[in-house]
């Protein structure tokens, strides 16, 4: 599986599925996930000759309607081979998709997904490079530079925290995960658009297969935290706050969702999930007693055991449907200003 939560938008990171070049080569995504917490791309050419196939793979709605951008490739994408097939989920409409998208034939499909077409066999991992790792980016690195054969790489269930990179001179790789439910790569980088993305390809040929790739994970460990948020607008005709989006809160101990900096504070969480550490109030009012009306904290279509509205303070903002649209739309952060066009997804926090 391939899970991206990892392009992001809204203060997060911003990352890349992938960028794709050359002639024979292709990247194939098959039985993957592609979710998130902001908008992105399934993938720009890295040379105007790219393929790229995601096949029977789950995808939320953190990807774009189009889809695919031509990136440096305006006016030849007749020549780009992008397109999916068998996709599910909110994001897999094709509803906007671009009208240059690739329409891959069955033939086409089983042309690209079947092992014959990377000329070679493929053998498990360890009959290739003996030994086990912690790491996968320690298995990524034991494969020898310019390695002609296959390698499978198979992963074990189990979240890996690491930041994974193929670099340009290792080709011929399977990643194989346990499924997508059992199998995670978790990184949580929250630097420039080229650092962050928790998984990197650079090289022809990489196959990644039942993997969960995650970046925005908020977890709550010992006694010490008691607030996730704690945000300072001053003023009401402020165009601040924090948006949580398509994230996941998970725990050991009971955390309240946030209290003011400032007595202006405004934060919402938007189709997040609430592990039952979530203290039944949700917020706290901290310093701004009797100033309740001026904090918009809220949580819109969030869902889990701690979720449950039950028991929430009476002052919790609801948020209308065109606020939230508005927090959550990238022009709230001037997206425009300082993203460039639409970066590509490197696979991937909850």
């Amino acid at each position: 599986m391939l899970r991206s939560d990892i392009g992001r938008w809204l203060g997060f990171h911003h990352g890349a599925v992938k960028k794709r070049h050359r002639r024979l080569e292709r990247f194939r995504l098959k039985n993957c996930r592609v979710t998130g917490s902001a908008a992105v791309m399934l993938g720009p050419p890295w040379d105007c000759y790219a393929r790229v196939l995601f096949y029977d793979s789950y995808f939320t709605s953190v990807v774009d309607p189009r889809g695919r951008d031509p990136w440096l490739c305006n006016g030849r994408e007749s020549q780009i081979a992008f397109g999916e097939y068998g996709c599910y989920g909110a994001g897999a409409g094709r509803t906007g998709r671009v009208r240059w998208e690739h329409e891959f034939s069955e033939s086409e499909v089983h042309q690209l997904t079947d092992p014959s077409f990377i000329d070679g066999s493929i053998s498990p991992a360890s009959q290739n490079s003996p030994g086990i790792f912690t790491k996968v980016q320690a298995a990524i690195d034991s494969v020898p530079e310019n390695n002609p054969s296959w390698v499978v790489i198979n992963i074990k269930e189990g979240t890996y925290s690491e930041k994974v990179i193929i670099p340009q001179q290792k080709s011929f790789i399977v990643l194989r995960g346990k499924g997508h439910e059992s199998t995670e790569i978790v990184w949580d980088d929250h630097e420039t658009i080229v650092q962050s993305p928790t998984f990197t390809v650079s090289s022809d040929n990489i196959i990644v297969e039942d993997i969960s790739f995650r970046n925005c994970t908020i977890v709550t460990m010992g006694d010490n935290l008691g607030f996730i948020t704690a945000q300072s607008r001053t003023d009401p005709s402020e165009s601040t706050g924090f948006v949580f989006k398509n994230c996941r809160v998970l725990g050991s101990t009971t955390v309240k969702l946030g209290r003011p900096w400032r007595c202006h504070a405004r934060v919402l969480f938007y189709n997040c999930y609430f592990a039952s550490v979530i203290d039944r109030e949700g917020w706290d009012l901290w310093l701004c007693t009797g100033q309740e009306r001026q904090i918009a904290f809220g949580e819109y279509s969030c869902y889990g055991h701690g979720a449950d509205q039950t028991g929430r303070v009476s002052w919790e903002h609801k948020f209308s449907k065109s606020e939230v649209q508005q927090l959550t739309d990238p022009s709230f952060i001037g997206a425009s200003e300082w993203l460039n066009q639409p970066w590509w997804l490197s696979l991937p926090t909850s």
